[in-house]
């Protein structure tokens, strides 16, 4: 028989991630969705610390490498999220660019990672799935770091004036991200390595 279910864990993640994003540009009830976002967010953590089938294991946050890299894609996530949303944008209301011409300006960066995708078999084959990183909490912390990411950096710069205005302070919080980002990163390359 396959193992239960962790309901309880599912319904209290989806409410304390989604009032988190809710809670940083939501219209209305902002704090009152960041407390409930909280409070459901320890309520989890609570719950998969005693279930016997946890959505999402606590022993992964003991391996400060595993934390590290977590955490570093979580703000990789928030940063590039953000300066694919909102760099087309810019492109057009600033440079001038068409919707077309913005979108084939993307076309070189696609193109790099589509390259880049190919050399990932090759990686796990050599350096096995736990060293290349690949898991259900990796993908967790990249969803939710977009998410959260771009919820935050739309409301540092919403209510600026001006189309330039608003992509400069944007790309100074996706560097603050982005050095968030790589101080994980730095981390992981500190701890020892099997």
């Amino acid at each position: 028989m396959g193992a239960k279910i962790d309901w309880w864990g599912t319904i209290t993640s989806v409410i304390g991630f989604s009032g988190l994003v809710y809670s940083l540009n939501g219209s209305s009830y902002r704090l009152v969705a960041f407390i409930v976002s909280i409070v459901t967010l320890i309520i989890f953590g609570y719950i998969e610390s005693k279930v016997e089938h946890p959505l999402m294991p606590l022993v992964v946050f003991k391996d400060n490498q595993r934390i590290s890299a977590l955490i570093l894609r979580f703000f990789m996530l928030g940063a590039s999220m953000s300066y694919f949303f909102l760099m087309p944008q810019a492109l057009q209301k600033v440079f001038g660019f068409s919707p077309l011409m913005a979108s084939i300006s993307f076309l070189p960066l696609t193109v790099i990672q589509f390259i880049v995708s190919l050399y990932i078999p090759r990686l796990t084959a050599r350096f096995s799935n736990t060293s290349v990183l690949i898991s259900g909490v990796v993908n967790t912390f990249h969803q939710i770091g977009g998410a959260v990411g771009l919820a935050f950096i739309s409301t540092m710069i919403n209510g600026l004036k001006g189309a330039d205005v608003m992509i400069d302070q944007a790309q100074f919080w996706m560097v603050v991200l982005a050095i968030i980002m790589t101080v994980a990163a730095i981390n992981i390359l500190r701890g020892k390595h099997e």
